[in-house]
């Protein structure tokens, strides 16, 4: 998650000046309706996945309407008494800079009508949609295009739009052995193309067909579709055996998602296909408590309180 990222880096780098607060927004108050809004949230991700015609028409929606009206529906239509209590719950952290990796706690931030906060939001997507297009004092994006369309709007320029390093864990680059060292770990053939597939945090969308096709394919291959939270998939795919000369059974694969960075030839958000020249096929799907984590599944936002000089 970008937003572990950054509470890492504020503490790191200011934790002896401010408090950082890593505020789990929608949960840690324990209200009902917050929470119910956050599940709303994922669920439309989920069948924005599972049925991409809906959210096309959802993205052409927002894109039609404006961001003023497209955050006045999708806040005070879709969650009024949400909206209400996340105001009142930002109002009680009382921020002096709210660092948001969605474009939901910004909206909270924004509305607060006294002691407003620095309103700060990295956009994770390729493009800024009219949603994070709502007001806030700088944005962040890690995709040349998204920002490069940015600056074309009146909404953006050089000072209020930055373009900056895509926001990852360091655990990522925790990782010293090799490929061929991290397959043999991992139980996996050491010659074959490996293709790590992810589908977000839930292992939804076309994933399924994906891998239905790939077991079918003779030439030698190895797929780890990462499941995330997704128990039902998992076990579905488990069944599924690969055609080659020596196949292997479906396993579990230890815990730690981040021993796969460097194991495959290919790692597909959504697909990808190349080539080599092993002996044998593995289909192996990951476990859920192997998952890689979604942008959708957890909003954070970063309250940093400056102490007082």
């Amino acid at each position: 998650m970008p937003m572990r990222a950054i509470i890492e880096t504020f503490s790191e780098k200011y934790g002896d000046r401010v408090e950082v607060v890593a505020s789990e927004f929608f949960t840690e108050t324990g209200d009902s309706h917050l929470a119910k809004y956050e599940q709303t949230l994922s669920n439309q991700v989920r069948t924005y996945n599972r049925v991409p015609a809906i959210g096309h028409c959802a993205t052409l929606s927002c894109e039609f309407f404006g961001t003023a009206l497209s955050s006045f529906c999708s806040m005070r239509v879709i969650g009024p008494v949400a909206a209400s209590r996340g105001i009142e719950h930002m109002r009680e952290l009382k921020p002096d800079v709210v660092f948001s990796t969605h474009w939901a706690t910004n909206y909270y931030a924004e509305k607060l009508k006294e002691n407003k906060p620095l309103t700060i939001v990295y956009c994770p997507d390729a493009r800024l949609n009219k949603l994070f297009d709502y007001k806030s004092d700088l944005v962040l994006i890690s995709m040349p295009k998204g920002y490069e369309l940015g600056l074309r709007s009146r909404r953006y320029n050089e000072d209020n739009l930055k373009l900056v390093p895509f926001l990852i864990r360091n655990e990522a680059f925790g990782i010293t052995e090799s490929k061929k060292e991290l397959r043999r770990r991992l139980g996996i053939p050491e010659d074959n193309f490996t293709v790590v597939m992810a589908e977000g945090g839930y292992g939804i969308g076309k994933m399924k067909k994906i891998c239905e096709l790939l077991v079918k394919e003779r030439f030698p291959l190895t797929v780890l579709p990462v499941c995330g939270k997704n128990a039902e998939l998992f076990d579905y795919l488990k069944t599924l055996k690969a055609r080659a000369r020596s196949p292997s059974a479906p396993t579990d694969t230890p815990s730690g998602s981040w021993s796969l960075r460097r194991p495959p030839t290919c790692s597909a958000a959504r697909a990808a296909t190349s080539w080599r020249s092993p002996r044998s096929s593995e289909f192996r799907p990951l476990s859920p408590t192997s998952r890689i984590p979604s942008k959708n599944t957890s909003r954070t936002t970063t309250s940093t309180r400056w102490a007082a000089q």
